[in-house]
């Protein structure tokens, strides 16, 4: 998976359990069990601020004053032996989290989450079959699409044949696809299509450039790179635009 991702297992005691369970069989009425402070303290911890030395210190104590000294009052409903079985249950659990970037997945935008999960999906995976992707670029922002999904699906291209759908051509250029597909359908621009087909598709290169103006079907009347600066946002006109303002030279 890299150095950026990493899978971190951890064993917690899951203390809010305990604490409902023994609540649950003592007699609310009773003040007995109001000495086990590590168990019944004025604050609900939870499993990472618990003190598991001292609140299996306390079982014990538990334990002895229902088997021994008959000083701890459960309620009237609920056995001895059932009581015991109580706090003996297995209350530590495996936690496992998934830092990137210095960022835990629950604390993740959904986007950021959404690639995380597509990462551990990839790389774990030893399969070299073709993998279909639908849109991972929902809920990233730009940032994150160039410098993290695009340069890892360049990386990822060479051990596996990705096919990509989305919205976004700034993927599709900066992480050079082989083969680009452009799709039309019927009822969406149906002044714009003269096909038969309710869906309709042309494939080409990033390199394949034309434009023909005598062609009244949409898609066969431009190549792939007039097609993908048409769909980015405003078209070529304010492609050229963001072109002069910032500078960049072709």
């Amino acid at each position: 998976l890299g150095d950026s991702i990493k899978i971190i297992g951890e064993v917690k005691f899951n203390f809010p359990k305990l604490r409902k369970r023994m609540e649950d069989i003592s007699d609310g009425r009773s003040q007995s069990y109001k000495q086990y402070s590590n168990l019944f303290n004025d604050i609900l911890l939870g499993t990472s601020e618990c003190n598991i030395d001292s609140i299996i210190e306390d079982l014990k104590k538990v334990f002895e004053a229902i088997i021994e000294s008959n000083t701890y009052k459960i309620k009237d409903s609920i056995e001895s032996k059932s009581a015991i079985k109580t706090f003996l249950y297995d209350y530590f659990f495996d936690n496992w989290d998934v830092e990137y970037d210095g960022d835990f997945l629950g604390k993740m935008s959904a986007g950021k989450a959404s690639f995380v999960i597509l990462m551990l999906i990839i790389g774990l995976s030893e399969s070299k079959a073709p993998i279909l992707i639908d849109q991972p670029e929902d809920n990233l922002d730009n940032r994150s699409i160039s410098k993290g999904l695009v340069e890892y699906l360049k990386q990822k291209k060479e051990e596996r044949q990705i096919i990509l759908v989305t919205h976004n051509p700034n993927i599709v250029v900066n992480a050079d696809a082989e083969n680009v597909i452009v799709a039309n359908q019927q009822g969406q621009n149906d002044r714009d299509s003269s096909s038969p087909y309710q869906f309709d598709y042309i494939n080409g290169a990033l390199e394949n450039t034309f434009r023909n103006p005598d062609e009244t079907d949409l898609l066969k009347s431009m190549g792939i790179r007039e097609h993908i600066a048409d769909v980015v946002e405003g078209g070529e006109e304010a492609f050229m635009k963001r072109e002069r303002k910032y500078n960049f030279k072709r």
